[in-house]
């Protein structure tokens, strides 16, 4: 799959991919063809507004098949990696045609134009320009902004009340310590870009978030 789009918006594919990847979600490799210009795998599978009208039906195949409705797709640890992803890249475009339900029982992302800066062009908190960008500024704008971005209640309930406030979660502090070192890892990828406040303002996010880590099975580590 190829796709063209501004140097920001490619950089934040670019990054939502390797934090997808860190967190053990099945998401395709990407290659950076140029500034503008980003491929990913093809991937075989339903994107999920097909795949879970599917099971929903009694017709889902293959892994899938074993889900009686799709809101139980929304209670396995993939769902809950994806519901941390879209936290920390802060996506603003999750909706059920940017996921996929893959042939051999996975949940893939695709799709991260909107992340970061992206997803609020009017907001405070600017980390693709760096305008106002601190962990600080990261903690501050935390429970608020990282909630509303959510399009998909039922991924953003995995981490928020309905007061839009932080819930506690099923990750460990294990996982969370885990994530933390493979996001400090990336810092260098993220310099090259001239994003490294990205991963600033994600280790602020991911802290806050940590916070509320109750889990007893790690998800991650």
């Amino acid at each position: 799959v190829w796709k063209k789009d501004t140097k920001n918006t490619t950089d934040g594919e670019q990054i939502s991919n390797a934090v997808a990847k860190a967190l053990g979600l099945a998401a395709p490799d990407m290659y950076r063809n140029e500034d503008r210009v980003v491929t990913m795998d093809f991937v075989r599978g339903k994107v999920a507004q097909d795949g879970l009208r599917s099971i929903d039906a009694g017709k889902a195949k293959g892994p899938w098949a074993r889900f009686s409705n799709s809101d139980e797709v929304y209670q396995t640890d993939d769902m809950k990696r994806l519901a941390l992803l879209d936290a920390l890249v802060l996506n603003s475009d999750r909706h059920k045609g940017n996921w996929m339900l893959s042939d051999d029982g996975r949940i893939v992302p695709i799709d991260h134009g909107f992340t970061f800066a992206m997803a609020f062009g009017r907001a405070p908190e600017d980390p693709i320009s760096g305008r106002v960008s601190t962990p600080e500024s990261a903690r501050r704008y935390a429970k608020g902004t990282i909630a509303q971005a959510y399009r998909d209640s039922k991924i953003r309930n995995i981490l928020f009340d309905g007061n839009f406030e932080l819930k506690d979660n099923d990750f460990t502090p294990a996982d969370i310590a885990a994530l933390r070192q493979q996001i400090m890892a990336m810092r260098p990828m993220a310099k090259l870009l001239d994003k490294e406040v990205l991963i600033d303002n994600m280790l602020a996010r991911l802290e806050i978030i940590g916070q509320h880590a109750k889990g007893t099975r790690n998800i991650i580590a």
